[in-house]
């Protein structure tokens, strides 16, 4: 899986507790982030936008070892882009 073509579903969801929902709203912040502009290398320029784009290469890179830890991590800091109704429907 790559940045620009991160996509739900794509890969296997790893055995562990949560797993589905941790990955579901992953996906969603990538594909918010994907229609607004971010990817790699796309802006180098303005810190935090490097700073989220560096973050979610390292998301990807996590989602597509299965590694619970750093999935779980960087889909807590970065709750900020998923909308209430999003959280609330992988919540169920």
């Amino acid at each position: 899986m790559g940045y620009d073509t991160a996509n739900r579903g794509g890969g296997n969801i790893p055995p562990w507790v949560g797993a589905y929902v941790v990955y579901s709203r992953a996906w969603m912040i990538l594909e918010h982030l994907r229609k607004n502009g971010y990817g790699v290398g796309r802006h180098a320029v303005y810190k935090e936008m490097k700073r989220v784009e560096e973050e979610m290469a390292v998301m990807i890179a996590a989602l597509d070892q299965g590694l619970e830890d750093p999935v779980r991590d960087a889909v807590d800091r970065n709750t900020r882009f998923l909308t209430t109704q999003q959280l609330a429907a992988t919540s169920r």
